[in-house]
């Protein structure tokens, strides 16, 4: 690499004009430009494909209260693989509930005013990495209606921009597509409802699960894969019981007839949910956030 640089500049106009022309045409080279922690480029040099890829040395962490509750350990996985990539993180420390909850209960008042406290805690320019898809698909759908038109309008705008599933932020912001986990499992992935309607995110996830040395990826039929698994939301599951329930139990046997060991998606609640139903039935089948996956080193 650093051959190439000291003759770089021996290379006429016309060479960088094609050079670039090629990279685009996925002809020629690729290279890969990442902002490593001086905050200086790192540059690889590989055929065939450009990605150009400028990813922030510093993020901050926002941990769901599902998370942070009933799943602490995923919290600190997320940190743990964010920091061995050698991206440093911030976690502020008076962070509470985004308000989704309230928000499904009818308390958009309330549930802006904890919108307005979570713009406050993340002020500043890092990119925000959530530990919940299902947060962040609620935040980018329900603060644009909570804060249109007030004094947090163009707060608004500028939080919603930096804010990202982890998935999300690993592949598309700090182009990184594998975390060198290790788990050799057989491994359905459950996309979170919220998180495929109102997100979009699909391809993120299982990629870095189809470079897990060792994972096998299942993927649910179209039936089952479009399917809520029974979780909802909290007045669903509580308010339904008996539908919340009958949608459990098909979600886990359609992953037990494909043969999975583990169930992932990238929500815990919905994670709780089926693994509740799985423990009373004593079912040979367990839950995992992808983060808790991808922090694996495990053979």
């Amino acid at each position: 690499m650093e051959h190439f640089f000291r003759h770089i500049h021996y290379f006429s106009p016309f060479f960088f004009a094609h050079f670039f022309y090629g990279c685009f045409k996925n002809a020629f080279f690729c290279v890969h430009l990442q902002l490593n922690d001086t905050g200086l480029f790192a540059c690889q040099l590989f055929k065939y494909q450009l990605f150009i890829t400028m990813s922030s040395s510093k993020v901050d962490i926002m941990i769901s209260t599902a998370d942070d509750q009933f799943s602490p350990q995923t919290g600190f996985n997320m940190i743990k693989i964010l920091n061995d990539l050698g991206i440093e993180t911030n976690y502020p420390l008076q962070q509470t509930s985004c308000g989704k909850e309230l928000y499904d209960l009818g308390d958009f008042g309330t549930a802006k005013d904890l919108g307005e406290k979570l713009m406050k805690q993340f002020s500043g320019s890092n990119p925000i990495v959530c530990s919940s898809s299902s947060w962040v698909a609620y935040i980018k759908t329900a603060f644009p209606k909570l804060f249109f038109n007030t004094a947090y309008h163009i707060e608004n705008h500028e939080f919603l921009a930096r804010v990202h599933d982890i998935t999300d932020y690993l592949v598309n912001i700090a182009g990184i597509k594998s975390t060198g986990s290790v788990f050799p499992h057989k491994v359905a992935f459950m996309d979170n409802c919220q998180t495929m309607n109102n997100y979009g995110l699909h391809n993120e996830p299982r990629l870095l699960l189809q470079n897990t040395d060792g994972l096998e990826l299942l993927e649910f039929p179209d039936f089952a894969k479009h399917t809520c698994c029974g979780m909802g939301s909290v007045v669903f599951s509580s308010d339904f019981e008996a539908i919340s329930t009958k949608l459990a139990r098909h979600k886990i046997e359609t992953a037990l007839n494909m043969g999975a060991e583990v169930i992932t998606s990238t929500d815990t609640a919905c994670l709780l949910h089926l693994q509740s139903h799985i423990n009373k039935s004593k079912i040979n089948l367990r839950c995992m956030h992808i983060i808790d996956i991808l922090a694996s080193k495990n053979a």
